[in-house]
Parts: C-alpha cells; structure tokens; sequence
C-alpha cells in the first residue's frame, strides 16, 4: 500500500502534510482550543514516553524505568532530540567494560551525539545486542505451548 502523506513536516506551531495528490494541509495549533491543544500535549508526551524504551522488548522493568527517565529529564531540561543512554545500551557498555551500569549511564550521557552512536554501532555492543536478542527468542520459544509456534507455521506453509 503506498502512503498518502509524502512528507509531514514540525512547523513552530503545528504540522504540515505534503499529501501525495500533490495537496498541502496545515494544522495550526494557534486555531485550536487551550483544552485540545494541553490534549495534544498529553498525546505527544505519552508517545514520547512510549518511544522511550520501544526496541527493549523482553529488557527488564527496572531498564525500560530507567531509559524512561532519562527522556523525562532530557524533556524537562528543554532537550527534545537527545537520545536516552540508559537502559539496553548501558546495560551493555557496563557489561562489555566491566563498570556498573550507573557508572556507564553517566559516561554516555556526557557523551556527544556522534560518539554515542559511535558506541552503538561498535561491533562488540551490536553482537551484545544480538545475544540478548536471540536469549529473549528463546525463552519466547520454550514458553510457548509444545507444538504451538510450529504448529501455527505448519499451516500456512502447507
């Protein structure tokens, strides 16, 4: 299915849609009431808290806790862009590095953008990754009931 917004665009007080008939809409948060636009705030927080810790599937609570205030902080500290360090690829960094994962927390964080990516494209912390990837598959497998996953696959290659 093609989408039917080419490209949607943050303006300083709102949202413009390029549509793919070649059309332009803007949605103007000044045109909106006190109450809809706090609403959309509240939307976009949630989502941005969502986002948080979206990719960190089977990490524990106390990870997906963490990366999640970090945003929080970043958001309060008028950083809306700056990724979390915390969670999975700390988690990481201290095991690879053996320091505590707060320690790595900390060094992440005073970390400019280009470094941290550099630390998470590092091939040691991509294969870190991979493990606890394959790790949370497998407990995905050996809990599933006998025969479900399989049996499931059984059909609709039949």
């Amino acid at each position: 299915m093609k989408t039917k917004v080419k490209t949607l665009k943050t303006l300083e007080r709102g949202v413009k849609a390029e549509w793919a008939d070649g059309k332009v809409s803007t949605y103007d948060l000044d045109e909106l009431p006190e109450e809809i636009v706090r609403q959309c705030a509240i939307h976009g927080m949630s989502q941005k808290i969502m986002d948080a810790h979206s990719g960190q599937g089977g990490e524990g609570v106390a990870a997906c806790r963490a990366t999640t205030d970090e945003v929080y902080e970043n958001l309060i500290a008028g950083e809306w862009n700056k990724k979390a360090t915390g969670g999975l690829l700390a988690e990481a960094v201290a095991e690879l590095f053996g320091i505590e994962v707060e320690d790595a927390r900390e060094k992440l964080a005073a970390m400019d953008k280009k470094t941290v990516s550099a630390v998470e494209k590092d091939p040691r912390v991509v294969a870190w990754k991979a493990q606890r990837a394959l790790e949370r598959a497998q407990k995905k497998m050996e809990s599933a009931e006998e025969g479900e996953a399989s049996e499931d696959l059984t059909k609709l290659f039949a």
